[in-house]
């Protein structure tokens, strides 16, 4: 699912034919597993830049019913797999009950799957995530 590319550009450096790097493209189509591991469907998955002022559209294809999973994926254009570009937060906007859930400060460059889950202390449930990342150089 994850699509991370990076290309180096050159030009030649004098006569002796070396080469300098001058700059970077890169292309970032990023993607994660999301299990709904609740009893209520997910009907909006939402990200944003961490700490970004707001939320960007819902991505298309992101609703989840109750128990069972989805490939989700991205492009925002911006996402170089560098410094703090990988770190996202993440909204899931679930049917009834709960309302939302919020994951803040997700590296979507390693993550390979994030669980959503339920848990009761004390007569209340809240919703819980579980990340599970994957080992990458940035």
């Amino acid at each position: 699912m994850k699509k991370l590319c990076h290309l180096a550009l050159s030009v030649p450096l004098g006569l002796a034919g070396a080469m300098l790097p001058t700059s970077a493209a890169f292309c970032s189509d990023l993607g994660f597993t999301l299990d709904n591991n609740t009893s209520q469907d997910i009907t909006a998955v939402y990200l944003s830049r961490h700490s970004a002022p707001s939320w960007g559209s819902a991505l298309p294809n992101s609703a989840t019913k109750a128990g069972a999973s989805n490939n989700i994926g991205f492009n925002d254009g911006k996402a170089d797999t560098t410094g703090d570009d990988c770190n996202y937060d993440i909204k899931v906007q679930l049917l009834g009950g709960n309302g939302v859930a919020i994951l803040y400060s997700v590296d979507l460059c390693a993550a390979t799957d994030i669980a959503l889950g339920t848990q009761t202390a004390n007569g209340s449930s809240f919703n819980t995530f579980t990340v599970t990342y994957t080992a990458y150089n940035k």
